[in-house]
């Protein structure tokens, strides 16, 4: 090994040349520089600013969609308005066609006098052949209750905002519902009181009328038979029946009148609503 390094290469320091010596130079500091490394010192408008600016973003699309929803409730109860009039209208005119089939019904004054046989008439059996039927026809009234099925389900009534056509709707409702059960308790009643009929009343007289009906109308068929008579002689059985038919009928008569009363107020109800709503 040489006794003299090579030039440049003893005693070599660490601590001491343009390497060892350099120190980087800082940038300079600048006001967007110490903004941007003091976040604290961000001027408060600014938060101020940005915070409402959101705020009001999301308040104006509240806004927004609470009159589109407030629109299209609007929109829903006038449909349902107009729905239930038409209903309630509709209903009315049918009302008048079950007024107007009740001269059955008022027969049935006559069955129970000839049947009970008070006066001892010979026609008298004769009329209760020709009457008997009419304890079983009638005619009752089945209502369109469509628009307010749909509005007491799933919460509809919440659409109508005014109150008193709430109470309206809900008094016609409840009115229909006592003039079905009445109907349906005459229903049942007529059904079991046909149950006499086969016991008081010679049912070959009109299985005989059945082959000449063509021909001749019942009354004037009935007028040529001479020989009437009911299949057995249990005069107690027949009286026993007439004030059953009495009574059937006294039904009735109470459900027409019911009826009759609930078409006024239905037409009542009408008026107010249409008032309300501003409809022709």
């Amino acid at each position: 090994m040489p006794d003299n390094p090579p030039k440049g290469l003893e005693n070599p320091s660490y601590e001491t040349g343009p390497i060892a010596d350099s120190k980087p130079e800082s940038a300079p500091l600048t006001e967007t520089s110490f903004t941007t490394q003091n976040p604290s010192k961000i001027p408060w408008k600014k938060y101020f600013w940005e915070f409402f600016m959101l705020f009001l973003a999301v308040f104006c699309g509240f806004l927004a969609q609470w009159q589109l929803e407030n629109i299209l409730d609007r929109g829903r109860e006038r449909e349902y308005i107009n729905l239930l009039i038409n209903e309630l209208e509709s209903d009315n005119n049918k009302i008048k066609d079950v007024f107007n089939d009740t001269l059955r019904n008022r027969q049935l004054d006559n069955f129970v006098i000839a049947l009970a046989d008070i006066d001892k008439n010979p026609d008298n059996i004769r009329n209760t052949y020709l009457l008997v039927n009419n304890i079983l026809r009638f005619d009752g009234m089945v209502f369109n209750r469509s628009t307010l099925s749909q509005l007491k389900s799933g919460g509809n009534m919440h659409f109508i905002r005014n109150k008193q056509v709430v109470d309206s709707i809900y008094l016609i409702d409840n009115f229909m519902g006592k003039l079905e059960v009445q109907l349906e308790t005459y229903s049942k009643m007529v059904i079991k009181n046909a149950e006499y009929i086969g016991k008081i009343f010679d049912n070959r007289i009109y299985l005989t009328y059945q082959s000449v009906q063509n021909k001749i109308s019942f009354n004037d068929f009935i007028g040529q038979q001479s020989n009437l008579k009911y299949l057995g002689d249990d005069e107690k059985l027949r009286v026993e029946f007439s004030m059953i038919i009495a009574y059937q009928k006294s039904i009735f008569d109470n459900y027409i009148f019911a009826l009759q009363e609930y078409q006024k107020l239905s037409k009542r109800v009408v008026l107010f609503i249409k008032k309300e709503y501003h409809l022709n």
